[in-house]
């Protein structure tokens, strides 16, 4: 596929279409979408808006907003874009998802705005990543209450793991089956696929590829792993997976997969312990300038439905809110254990409470109500202009209408990662790394909110690794470095911050950070 284009349909022409356009699979999908909104008896709908998720740059958003921009416009009647009523036609996006959802949420689950603000942290668990979102909910002070706002929505900070998904673990699920069955793939010359967060094996290379066999190889595989994940058992009990697979020839070849299913949940329940870990981390930073004493905690997204998911939070000594109808709120568990294990491993003894509100469920008598799935769209909704409800983030102010910074980048001091540069980093400010021995550098590279604590070991899987070779006499210089993207960073060396400040300064070098693991 071509990289996406930035060309924005010009308002009152028809967009110019021809067979040397390049296949926009984005556009095609807002083209069906467009289709399915607009018809005789709906009527036709000029104002769209969107939402994404926390990490994706501002380049990355104004590409898929023209995508969308030139698909639903190809859908509409094209006597209407010559019309003056087409220029009333508009796509914008209005928020984060977590942060959508959170308006959705919140009403709904009868959590009332107050003066000094309700904190509360979305964990939006989904197929793909899982967002992190962090705020207050309050009342108007006296200059927005004049303005005619009702509620606010203060964000603090945004963050996520970005390998914790439901497709990501499904991935994960089928490598480890494969592996448990190397004899037999031995024998058929059946190759898999690796996932982006999972570590080589000796002997790997007999059995990882990218060819397209493989890929669907892990394809199938998954296919028949889904309910387990999804469901908590396999379609046939017995443990055995029998299908037909590709060997390196492309010819189907009947297989018997052995799938140790307790193996299995134990990596399900460590994998995701490990997002909520990564989830506590991002919340104690986002926080730290409040120290707030309750904190809700509300689950979003199709994969939070998993009950390992609310096993894991409610052994940590929280308050469980679980929600069988929205409209009546009923509270099944509450615990009282003094030990906290996970909160405590980031918090110490100054945890604070948190209250777990399960994912939105259906509403049988009302099922138009927000689910975990619709959440984010309604929620969207009640943020469009002319609303009563204000968004304040911080977060995007900071980084001046840019995503935040997405990486923390540091070293290996003690056998732990040393943060230098942290997530959500103001930009284009150097940040000393550390001294150079020997005109090396080792730069260590993560996206794991836990790096924050600077108690992550060096073996972590999340931990990507680059030396830096620099010229010149380096005896008298430090490493230095700046974020100047969501994932881009400048190195220099230089002899201090202050020469800096004057650019004296050597070996410039640009990083891209999303080439570093491939």
């Amino acid at each position: 596929l071509q990289p996406l284009s930035a060309r924005m349909p010009a308002k009152g022409q028809l967009l110019a279409v021809s067979d040397k356009d390049s296949f926009d699979p984005i556009e095609l999908y807002a083209w069906f979408l467009g289709l399915t909104i607009n018809w005789r008896k709906r009527g036709i709908f000029l104002n769209y808006y969107m939402t994404f998720p926390v990490a994706y740059s501002r380049e990355v958003k104004d590409k898929i907003l023209a995508s969308f921009s030139r698909g639903l416009q190809r859908s509409l009647p094209e006597s209407l874009v010559s019309q003056e009523a087409f220029n009333d036609f508009s796509l914008e996006e209005r928020a984060s998802e977590p942060s959508a959802y959170a308006a959705s949420a919140l009403p709904l689950l009868a959590i009332e705005p107050t003066e000094s603000g309700v904190a509360y942290a979305v964990f939006d668990f989904g197929g793909g990543t899982t967002d992190f979102d962090f705020g207050y909910y309050r009342l108007p002070n006296e200059e927005e209450e004049e303005l005619g706002y009702e509620e606010v929505f203060e964000h603090f900070g945004a963050a996520g793991d970005v390998y914790l998904g439901g497709e990501n673990l499904l991935e994960n699920m089928a490598f480890w089956v494969f592996r448990d069955n190397l004899e037999h793939c031995r024998e058929k010359k059946i190759a898999f696929t690796r996932p982006v967060d999972a570590n080589d094996f000796q002997g790997s290379e007999m059995f990882l590829d990218c060819t397209q066999a493989a890929q669907t190889n892990s394809l199938i595989l998954i296919s028949k792993l889904r309910p387990l994940w999804e469901q908590g058992a396999l379609e046939d009990s017995s443990g055995l997976i029998r299908i037909k697979l590709l060997d390196r020839y492309g010819v189907k070849q009947n297989c018997e997969l052995r799938v140790k299913q307790a193996e299995l949940f134990a990596y399900l329940e460590k994998r995701i312990a490990q997002g909520v870990v990564n989830f506590y981390s991002a919340m104690q930073k986002a926080f730290q300038a409040s120290h707030p004493k309750t904190i809700h905690v509300i689950l979003g997204g199709n994969a939070s439905r998993s009950s390992i998911v609310s096993d894991i939070f409610s052994a940590n000594d929280m308050e469980v809110e679980r929600v069988a109808n929205i409209m009546e709120v009923e509270i099944d568990a509450m615990t009282g254990i003094d030990s906290n294990p996970l909160l405590t491993q980031i918090y110490g003894e100054q945890a604070p409470q948190l209250i777990l509100h399960l994912p939105l469920a259906i509403n049988v008598d009302n099922l138009e109500q927000a689910t975990c799935k619709t959440g984010v769209a309604l929620g969207l909704l009640s943020l469009c202009p002319g609303s009563t409800t204000k968004v304040i983030n911080h977060a995007v102010e900071k980084a001046q209408g840019e995503a935040p910074f997405a990486y923390y980048i540091g070293k290996i001091k003690r056998k732990c990662f040393n943060v230098a540069l942290e997530q959500g980093a103001v930009y284009m400010q150097w940040h000393l790394l550390g001294p150079i021995r020997e005109r090396i550098f080792n730069l260590v590279v993560t996206q794991s909110p836990h790096a924050n604590t600077n108690a992550l070991p060096k073996e972590d899987t999340s931990l990507l690794y680059k030396r830096l070779n620099f010229a010149g006499n380096t005896d008298e210089q430090k490493a230095y470095v700046r974020a100047i993207s969501p994932d881009e960073i400048e190195v220099c060396t230089a002899d201090s911050l202050e020469a800096l400040a004057n650019k004296a300064l050597d070996n410039l070098q640009k990083i891209v950070l999303t080439s570093l693991g491939e």
